[in-house]
């Protein structure tokens, strides 16, 4: 064989293999990657098994002395000085024992493995409306939910994300002067879409990349309470599905949070 033949059959054949090699090379990629994922997994269940299990009972003990603080400083006709001390005590106090429970919520094992083949979605949305008494909470908000389709998804995940965006969406919209929330899901190729439009205080735009981190807030001065771990939860939620999260707001339509799923 001349060398030119054999120069060629050379190319050939790397030409052949090239496509078994990415796919060996994306295999064990995709194993790295899952054990990756494990381990992750693991150290969070295991600093979730903390926070539920270990650091409670000093937190316990704080209240316990702030409580014996205030009997005391009662009984022995406290200064001011002396009064302010124990309030900023209890205070801080208070803040650590809302911490560790939004960390705690944060945490917490994912609900991936909720798949079924026909989730109606609008039904799931009425469900999280009544039993979290929206209507009760918010008796000035208009809901309108405009089509919710019926899809294999991961039901407990699904419920989940509508269960915090609504909360958000709810609480954020509630100075309007006549407050409005809209629900619309649908799917588009692979994937299922889902939009939660309210018209309430929105966000600064220049906020949008701190969106999902935990303890970061997109509006930095309001009334209302939170961490910002609720988004946090959700964006590490969609993360895991291989879903998206992402925001927008303008002065027309208000703030939209909207999460995509592949099916």
């Amino acid at each position: 064989m001349s060398s030119t033949n054999l120069s060629t059959c050379r190319r050939r054949r790397r030409h052949q293999q090239h496509p078994k090699r990415q796919r060996l090379i994306g295999h064990q990629q995709q194993r790295s990657d899952n054990r990756i994922n494990a381990d992750l997994q693991q150290q969070l269940a295991a600093c979730h098994h903390a926070l539920t299990h270990e650091l409670p009972a000093p937190l316990r003990a704080i209240h316990n002395l702030t409580t014996l603080l205030d009997e005391q400083l009662a009984a022995a006709d406290a200064t001011p000085q002396q009064r302010q001390l124990y309030q900023a005590l209890r205070s801080r106090s208070e803040q650590l024992d809302q911490l560790l429970a939004d960390l705690r919520h944060y945490l917490a094992p994912l609900p991936l493995n909720s798949w079924y083949p026909a989730v109606n979605s609008g039904a799931l949305l009425t469900e999280i409306v009544t039993c979290c008494q929206f209507a009760q909470r918010y008796p000035h908000h208009r809901l309108v939910v405009q089509s919710m389709p019926t899809l294999p998804l991961p039901q407990e995940a699904v419920r989940e994300l509508l269960h915090q965006l609504l909360d958000n969406a709810f609480k954020f919209s509630q100075q309007a002067a006549a407050p409005r929330v809209v629900v619309r899901g649908w799917q588009q190729q692979r994937h299922f879409y889902c939009l939660i439009q309210d018209n309430g205080i929105g966000f600064d735009p220049q906020h949008q990349s701190q969106l999902g981190i935990p303890f970061r807030r997109l509006v930095a001065q309001h009334p209302f309470p939170g961490s910002g771990i609720g988004l946090a939860r959700c964006q590490r939620l969609l993360q895991a599905l291989n879903g998206e999260l992402e925001a927008s707001v303008n002065a027309t339509y208000g703030t939209y949070f909207r999460f995509k799923l592949p099916l």
